[in-house]
């Protein structure tokens, strides 16, 4: 239907005005009245277009992210070391495995309570919300995920604590990367 051939009456009733002339260059006069004699149908959908960008502009919740570097050195001070060390110059480097402990450190559970009772997230329904919605709903009744509903409010708020909560280490570096997002900006 949307392809289909016009007939030669209803092709012959309309005149098609050419946006070329004759010696090559643009028509600028016909270009315009050709949009002109379209401007209902340009204006409708360029105001349809504006308003679904609108809606789903608005629709979308805003995400807020902050990271943080830690670099990770070791406790030694030159003042402290023997005599014999302060001539070498060299210095305790801490090895991958020291980094990934304190990445995990950052990841311990006792942490998170701590943050959590500071901020004050169980109080917030962004972090202590009910159920999760119907998606989480069907994934828990077919044993993918876990229902919100039959978790405590410490497991709940944790539980979004982490989803929102990255820390990795950089490789080759004593750093760690610790990033959060929320949908609140504090």
């Amino acid at each position: 239907m949307l392809f289909r051939r016009k007939s030669k009456a209803a092709a012959a009733s309309g005149p098609l005005v050419s946006v070329v002339a004759p010696d090559g260059e643009a028509d600028m006069a016909g270009l315009g009245h050709a949009l002109w004699r379209k401007k209902t149908t340009i204006l409708g959908v360029t105001l349809f277009a504006a308003g679904a960008a609108f809606i789903v502009v608005n629709a979308i919740t805003p995400r807020y992210n902050s990271e943080s570097r830690l670099l990770l050195e070791g406790r030694e001070n030159v003042f402290l070391r023997a005599e014999a060390d302060k001539n070498s110059g060299e210095r305790a480097a801490l090895d991958p495995e020291a980094v990934t402990s304190q990445v995990q450190l950052v990841l311990s559970r006792d942490l998170a309570r701590k943050v959590i009772e500071q901020q004050k997230l169980t109080s917030n329904p962004e972090f202590n919300g009910g159920s999760g919605g119907v998606l989480n709903a069907l994934l828990s009744a077919i044993g993918v995920g876990r229902d919100r509903s039959t978790m405590t409010e410490e497991e709940r708020t944790l539980d979004a604590y982490y989803d929102r909560l990255s820390v990795q280490a950089i490789e080759k570096s004593r750093v760690i990367s610790i990033s959060f997002s929320s949908a609140r900006p504090s």
